[in-house]
């Protein structure tokens, strides 16, 4: 009994605060809830939402004891719960006027437990035998959960479980100009049409044994899914509640007009608000601040001390482009935040501008949203890139007011909009678009804003439009600036007088500033980045950030440090400082493969005159820093490196040196293993027919490599394989200097 009292006055005393408002919020969270079920008996005498009808196989008032107690306890519950095996519950009557919730502001919580981490059945939906779309609450599997490597590798194959958030259908919100446009493919995804989005936590990921405190929280342009208070999902809603009612079926779905159950678990509590829950009463419904913290680590483990091959934490959450900016010894990592590979809010993106920075490019802050969503009409905030000017930091994006063709946006095209800050930490939108330029009919229209200091005026390029401003907020459109290429997601910099401007891989490069520039084209980078942006850096640097190419829209960030060569081209090669630290060398034994191979500490020869020839380093570590020379005979054909080989068939990457077409080729082998856009080469190499150096770093699914410290390629690899292979055709070459240690970082 005192270990109950003392449990009840910890959660009443952390519930007398005030919200984030300033303005007094209820004792309990739980006194303000439009439902409030407690699963000690039918009548709910304890809480309110009416009586709760059992149906099947279900008790309720199941005690629980122990530590199970005192966290319900603690949690607002009582200790009791209903235990289902197969049956279901109806709640809240036959009306379905008292549960109603319209609006755009819901939270829902519930605790609940699968002791077999099945996770296959419906935990919760409304009971309208009539609609199809009514479920709420229910396990499914993790198929098209866009998930990354780490969380893959913990849960393959496992199970997750879903909340599906509802608005009106399509119709109702979007003007009927979309069907003659660019974007008339939306209507026929049934999602889109219907008004649904889901939100999901993959069970292995946070223990699909152990109870959990589930929360929904739906404020306006925000839909979030908390497990045991940790962010695992969220979409970006258009729209309110549409048929949120009652009566509810807890443990039980219908099918064909009928309920169907399933559920063979506990559940403990269940609430629902016409609210949004603050973050502290998520937390405290979640066992605190502390207790959260603690599952945080377990659900998305630890956050990444550098930002190189890195995407923020989060089952589905990526990096898009980047936009790196460089001010006052501080360089700022802007990039586009993503989740679902660019899928969320029907396909629209609902991008948000993310943040971390460094002065040194080795301590590293995450720092939150620069820009996040913050109205419903905002399908998605596109690239642009920072400014700093008058002491304030000027961020440019587009709103892509055109994927959504909303209704009730102020704008039917899309436009450009510009965000402030004195920080660079904490932006406030502008509430009108700095251009307006009403494009309806499809393509990106990404700003990019170069300074012209012979005119002491800045230059907006859209496509193939100009725009002049002297204070970047009044622009005025210009003939002018023709010469500056049309290219999206640009930048534009001087490095030891010349001038460049980029973008993708291509560049651009003249010995004059930006006004006069008479381009000339320059070797192009040939790195496999999405998206890359140039900054400078402390010491006459320049960096180059962008995301992995592997096919797929968002994946991991990859820092460069660019190489200038006495004729203004560029190269790129690793960033010193974000380099990943390793042990010491190991020492590997090695195999004969193939022909005529020999091989020693360090080294090994192919003579690969007559016949090919393969050699292989064996119980290579899966995460390795890999260097060597490779000194190849005059004449050879291919040579090269099989990375994280399974053996003779020499599954695993291939990095084939092709001398007579200064091309190093990447191919996943066998061929038919080879996913949608895995293969790649690294061309225009200079010197590959003479001695060269190799630089690899393999680290869970990418292999980045750095040849001659000049030219850098990254790909995604498989894993499993634990051999380093090495092979030559039509000549003989020698790897020497071979050295592997193994990634200290995890």
């Amino acid at each position: 009994m005192l270990a109950r009292l003392s449990a009840i006055f910890q959660f009443a005393a952390v519930l007398c605060v005030l919200g984030h408002s300033g303005t007094a919020i209820a004792a309990s969270p739980f006194d303000d809830a439009k439902t409030d079920w407690r699963m000690s008996d039918a009548l709910n005498t304890a809480a309110k939402g009416g009586a709760l009808a059992v149906n099947g196989n279900v008790r309720l008032g199941v005690e629980l004891t122990g530590a199970e107690r005192e966290a319900s306890l603690l949690r607002g519950g009582d200790g009791r719960v209903a235990q289902f095996q197969g049956g279901y519950i109806v709640a809240g009557g036959k009306g379905g006027d008292d549960l109603r919730i319209t609006g755009k502001h819901m939270s829902l919580y519930i605790r609940v437990r699968d002791p077999q981490g099945k996770w296959n059945a419906p935990l919760l939906s409304h009971f309208a035998p009539d609609d199809k779309l009514a479920d709420l609450l229910y396990g499914s599997d993790t198929a098209n959960l866009q998930m990354g490597f780490r969380e893959t590798k913990r849960g393959a194959g496992g199970r997750s479980l879903k909340f599906q958030w509802r608005t009106s259908p399509w119709e109702d919100r979007v003007r009927p100009e979309i069907l003659n446009t660019s974007e008339k493919f939306r209507t026929d995804r049934p999602d889109y049409r219907n008004g649904i989005l889901r939100v999901a936590a993959p069970m292995d990921l946070v223990g699909p044994c152990d109870w959990h405190d589930v929360i929904v929280r739906f404020r306006d342009a925000n839909l979030e899914l908390f497990v045991d208070g940790v962010l695992v999902d969220e979409e970006w809603p258009h729209g309110g509640l549409y048929r949120f009612e009652g009566p509810l079926l807890i443990g039980a779905s219908v099918k064909d007009g009928k309920p169907v159950a399933g559920f063979n678990g506990m559940v403990d509590h269940l609430a629902i608000w016409n609210r949004a829950l603050t973050d502290d009463e998520i937390q405290r419904l979640s066992g605190g601040k502390e207790q959260v913290a603690k599952r945080a680590i377990e659900i998305l483990g630890p956050e990444s001390p550098t930002p190189q091959y890195w995407r923020p934490r989060g089952p589905n959450a990526w990096i898009g482009d980047c936009m790196p900016f460089y001010h006052d010894g501080t360089f700022h990592f802007y990039y586009l935040f993503d989740r679902r590979h660019s899928q969320s809010k029907w396909e629209m993106g609902a991008h948000q501008f993310g943040h971390a920075s460094s002065k040194d490019l080795v301590h590293w802050d995450y720092h939150p949203l620069a820009l996040p969503i913050t109205a419903q009409t905002e399908a998605s905030l596109g690239t642009g890139l920072c400014v700093f000017h008058d002491a304030k930091y000027h961020m440019f994006y587009i709103p892509h007011n055109r994927r959504g063709y909303f209704k009730d946006s102020p704008w039917l095209g899309d436009t450009i909009g510009v965000a402030t800050s004195v920080d660079g930490i904490h932006f406030t939108k502008s509430a009108t678009p700095c251009v307006s330029l009403d494009y309806r009919t499809g393509g990106d229209i990404n700003p990019n804003v170069v300074y012209d200091a012979a005119g002491k005026r800045f230059v907006m390029v859209i496509d193939r439009r100009r725009f002049v401003s002297t204070n970047l907020a009044d622009w005025k459109e210009t003939k002018e600036f023709q010469n500056i290429p049309p290219w999206c997601c640009a930048s534009y910099f001087d490095w030891n007088q010349w001038h460049y401007y980029t973008a993708w891989q291509m560049v651009q490069k003249s010995r004059q500033p930006i006004g006069s520039a008479a381009w000339q084209g320059a070797a192009g980078l040939g790195d496999a980045l999405f998206c890359p942006q140039v900054a400078e850096f402390t010491g006459n640097r320049r960096l180059l950030v962008g995301f992995v190419d592997d096919g797929q829209w968002g994946s991991y960030a990859a820092f460069r440090e660019l190489v200038q060569h006495p004729n203004g081209d560029l190269g790129t090669k690793w960033v010193a400082e974000m380099i990943p630290p390793a042990g010491e060398k190991a020492s590997l034994p090695m195999v004969r493969v193939e022909g005529k191979a020999t091989a020693n500490d360090g080294k090994v020869r192919l003579d690969a005159k007559t016949a090919p020839a393969a050699a292989a380093l064996t119980d290579m570590p899966q995460n390795a820093r890999i260097t060597l020379r490779i000194r190849p005979e005059a004449g050879v054909k291919e040579f090269g490196l099989v990375v994280r080989s399974s053996g003779k068939a020499g599954r695993g990457m291939e990095l084939k040196v092709v001398p007579a077409e200064k091309a190093i080729k990447f191919n996943l082998v066998p061929a038919a293993s080879m996913p949608a856009g895995a293969v790649r080469s690294l061309r225009n190499v200079d010197g590959l027919a003479e001695t060269s150096t190799i630089d690899l770093i393999v680290k869970d699914d990418l292999l980045d490599v750095c040849v001659n410290d000049n030219r850098t390629f990254i790909v995604r690899i498989p894993s499993g394989g634990q051999q380093l292979g090495f092979f030559a055709r039509g000549g003989a070459v020698t790897f020497d200097d071979i050295v592997i240690r193994p990634l200290l970082q995890k």
